[in-house]
């Protein structure tokens, strides 16, 4: 049996090609078969009405109108919605989960120091537990390793306490840290025990997954081009039978000054043995 994930940052309705970016992920999502959507920048216009009294999704929500046409072409997806903080001064700006089975259990942590809405640097994690599994994906938009407000490693010593010992766990999102550079984020995910997919993959097709002058990266001494600051992380070593970027213009158009990353899973009983 086998399980797809995609993580993607999706920069939504920022450049005005909304309808582009919904019509382009939703087919590939129909088209790949995605068990789990990891979103990251997922936006909604802040003065829309909730879509329902009291719910945090309002109208023109980018991942709801995903499903939404998911749903017209004939497939069911469930999806979660965290928003975080204010986004380009017109945005409510979060985390979303779109899934094929039933979310029945969410969590929400709080990552960053900050706290107010309306302070860019404010960081959480989306967790979600689906029907019939006892994995936990956790959805993660985090910050630069260098950071001198909010460096990545305070972060992760703050999600570490709900990654619990013996938990089936994935790491899901734009980690802002180049697997390319050494002692810095990416080894001290690989020093906690995680096991990189791109790295586990039998195949691979793409590795850099943004360019190194998007929004964040301006000025900063980076080893290359293209960086791969997306990446997909397990707490045991499934056997990975491919990697991919996905939005990258190759197998579907760009729509994001970010790539994504699509994995597909061995999924059994079995772990992968060394």
């Amino acid at each position: 049996m086998k399980m797809k994930l995609l993580t993607f940052n999706t920069h939504s309705l920022v450049e005005g090609r909304g309808e582009e970016q919904i019509s382009v992920l939703a087919d590939a999502i129909l088209s790949e078969g995605f068990d789990v959507v990891a979103l990251q920048e997922v936006n909604q216009p802040k003065d829309r009405a909730p879509m329902s009294e009291g719910a945090s999704v309002k109208q023109g929500n980018f991942a709801a109108e995903v499903i939404e046409k998911l749903g017209k072409a004939g497939e069911k997806y469930h999806f979660s919605y965290l928003p975080i903080k204010l986004g380009y001064e017109k945005y409510d700006e979060g985390l979303a989960f779109l899934c094929r089975a039933p979310i029945i259990e969410t969590r929400s942590i709080l990552l960053s120091k900050p706290r107010s809405y309306i302070d860019w640097k404010k960081r959480m994690a989306l967790g979600i537990r689906c029907e019939g599994s006892d994995e936990w994906f956790w959805n993660l938009h985090m910050s630069w390793w260098e950071d001198a407000d909010e460096p990545f490693c305070a972060q992760w010593v703050r999600l570490l306490p709900h990654l619990s010992a013996g938990q089936v766990f994935w790491l899901l999102g734009d980690f802002n840290n180049p697997a390319e550079v050494r002692g810095e984020g990416y080894d001290l995910l690989r020093e906690f025990g995680l096991f990189d997919a791109f790295a586990a993959a039998e195949k691979r097709c793409g590795e850099g997954t943004a360019r190194s002058g998007i929004d964040g990266w301006h000025g900063k001494d980076v080893p290359c081009e293209l960086l791969r600051i997306d990446q997909i992380w397990a707490s045991r070593p499934w056997r990975i039978l491919e990697s991919r970027t996905l939005f990258d213009g190759v197998r579907y158009p760009e729509i994001s000054d970010h790539f994504g990353v699509a994995v597909t899973v061995e999924n059994s009983c079995e772990e992968k043995t060394e």
